[in-house]
């Protein structure tokens, strides 16, 4: 078997090639562009391949041979999608990144065919493969890839069901170079200077998500934005600046480098891989964003509101205002949902919300909470004195609580 001969003669040169050329990496980008060179190239319109990445896997890094990841995950994806009946429709592939603890783990999951109970505990042993084509490498060698960097891979399935793929990574600090999240305050004006006009459209449309109260200026080339910052006596502003810039007499590293602005930039780019741009922003202490990475990008609006109490108890509200002086906690109370959809564009999406259940407005608070869940606020909290099963399932709530002041 010639397949076997050279395996078996190339098996030192591989280990020892998986283990070295290991570099620190960051697993969200890497992850999002083989999901999407692999999408272009589908031949079909019945497959859903998505990528999903949670707050947590936004910062993941690990050690990674970059040549032999990208091997593997596209081995795996490809697995995944060799799955399906081309006939069938609703067919998905699911490639997430989370992170918790030491670990990043990568799942990729699809709704396939699934494998038979007792052939599962073979897919990881070299030559044993179940396409009818297939050399049974694929699997066998990601394992050893994996155990090489010190991971650990497993594979779970349901026969008409699907199969999930999971690979644990060991977790690498993250870079100072990088961009873990971006706090933004209202009476800041934010800057965006890039050449692509979509790229414009992107930040306008999630900026203004989070409150359209910002002021946003755009510019597509370095002049022009000399020109403003020449003339301007706004000294309360952010720039979101692209690398390459069409039209432009330098690049927007050197425009914040010249202008001595690393306090005050982020470099968006797609040359996240480039070291020397990655020492050039360490040196000078600028954050820099993966430009695939912007939709999965932390945003929070910078204020001093800790806690948020809708109730229409005058009493109530006074003891909280109370309580929250002597704490010396920012508070801010309201007696019904319409003063305070007035200011909500000014609150931060994960201040902490306290609702009654009874409201005036002829909505519970149970549904206020759920409406204000899907708008994007994430630490939301049933204030109530009843006893309600209702909530025993309702996945946006963080807690259901009394009317005391919370600890």
């Amino acid at each position: 078997n010639l397949l076997k001969q050279y395996k078996a003669g190339s098996d030192h040169v591989e280990v020892n090639k998986i283990k070295t050329d290991l570099i620190t990496y960051v697993l969200g980008p890497l992850l999002e562009s083989i999901a999407s060179e692999i999408r272009l190239r589908l031949d079909t319109k019945n497959i859903d391949l998505t990528f999903d990445i949670d707050t947590s896997g936004f910062s993941a890094f690990s050690k990674i041979n970059i040549n032999e990841f990208k091997r593997m995950l596209s081995n795996i994806i490809n697995n995944a999608l060799e799955s399906f009946d081309q006939n069938s429709s609703g067919n998905k592939v699911i490639v997430s990144l989370k992170s918790y603890q030491n670990w990043n783990t990568i799942s990729i999951k699809d709704n396939g065919s699934g494998i038979c109970e007792d052939k599962i505990k073979q897919v990881f042993d070299e030559g044993v493969s179940f396409k009818p084509k297939g050399s049974g490498l694929g699997l066998a060698h990601a394992k050893a890839t994996v155990s090489a960097w010190g991971g650990d891979i497993a594979l779970s399935s349901q026969l008409n069901i699907g199969t999930t793929v999971s690979i644990k990574l060991s977790k690498q600090p993250i870079p100072e170079w990088f961009l873990v999240e971006l706090n933004l305050a209202i009476d800041k004006t934010i800057i965006i200077l890039d050449d692509d006009p979509s790229v414009h459209d992107a930040w306008k449309q999630r900026i203004y998500y989070l409150s359209k109260k910002f002021v946003i200026k755009h510019f597509t080339n370095t002049t022009e934005l000399q020109q403003w910052i020449d003339k301007t006596t706004d000294n309360n502003w952010i720039l979101l600046s692209d690398y390459e810039l069409y039209g432009s007499p330098m690049t927007g590293l050197a425009f914040i480098d010249t202008n001595n602005l690393a306090n005050n930039a982020i470099l968006v780019t797609s040359h996240y891989e480039d070291k020397t741009i990655l020492d050039k922003c360490t040196s000078m202490g600028l954050k820099l964003l993966p430009k695939n990475l912007f939709p999965y990008l932390p945003l929070n609006i910078i204020n001093d509101i800790e806690l948020i109490l809708i109730d229409d108890n005058d009493n109530l509200r006074q003891t909280w205002e109370l309580v929250a002086d002597l704490k010396n906690i920012k508070l801010r109370t309201y007696a019904d949902i319409k003063s305070f959809e007035k200011e909500i564009d000014s609150i931060s999406k994960n201040t902490k919300i306290y609702i009654d259940y009874d409201l005036v407005d002829n909505i519970t608070g149970l549904e206020f909470a759920n409406i204000l869940h899907e708008r994007g606020f994430t630490q939301l909290y049933l204030a109530t004195g009843y006893d309600l099963p209702e909530t025993t399932n309702c996945d946006y709530l963080n807690g259901v609580v009394g009317k005391e002041f919370p600890k």
